[in-house]
């Protein structure tokens, strides 16, 4: 895998110059895991019944990313790319702070 490739899914992140400008708007969504706030369309608790089917759902169909690593999951986000996102962090401000 070149270089190139291997970044691809970071494009969208890199300024004019080529180099990863705005890793100070992503913000914590658990252990080792970051989410860009301005990409998150809706986030639901995982208490709610509706919200654990949503990500049921996304798992069957691939869509789901787990950024819990083996911790109870809090928070389920919902990117504009479709993807939905499992996070842990008990104070997640990301809603809040964009």
């Amino acid at each position: 895998m070149s270089y190139a490739s291997a970044s691809a899914p970071f494009a969208s992140l890199r300024g004019s110059s080529g180099d990863v400008s705005h890793m100070d708007e992503l913000r914590q969504a658990g252990p080792g895991g970051l989410v860009a706030p301005g990409r998150v369309v809706a986030a639901g608790r995982w208490d709610s019944a509706p919200i654990r089917r949503a990500a049921r759902k996304a798992r069957a169909e691939g869509r789901l990313i787990d950024l819990t690593y083996g911790h109870a999951c809090k928070w389920v986000l919902f990117m504009d790319s479709g993807h939905v996102v499992l996070g842990t962090s008990e104070t997640w401000s990301v809603m809040r702070e964009t």
